[in-house]
């Protein structure tokens, strides 16, 4: 996978917030652009550790159409549908949906 990095180093100077000796925290980022999204980052800093995130097994096919399909045994209850909810103190009537036929 094509990605573009940049890693950030920012030093606390020693005696900046109580430390004897210099703080370096490393900022780490990969970017796609073909993905058009961050695939990788890491942060490391003395005072709390390591945190890294990446990507793996990334599959750029397509998904399989089933996924996106309504179930079979999918109904619409009017009774709940047609429920009262409660937000911001104020009493709101949900909409009833009408079944869409299955094409």
């Amino acid at each position: 996978m094509q990605a573009q990095g940049s890693r950030t180093t920012t030093t606390i100077p020693a005696g900046d917030i109580g430390n004897e000796r210099p703080i370096n925290i490393i900022d780490e980022q990969w970017y796609s652009p073909d993905l058009q999204m961050t695939i990788a980052t890491k942060h490391t800093d003395p005072r709390t550790g390591e945190t890294s995130f990446a990507l793996k097994n990334i599959n750029r096919s397509s998904p399989p159409p089933t996924l996106f399909e309504v179930p079979s045994d999918y109904t619409v209850n009017a009774e709940a549908a047609g429920r009262s909810f409660r937000r911001s103190g104020r009493c709101r009537r949900l909409p009833t949906l009408p079944a869409q036929p299955r094409k």
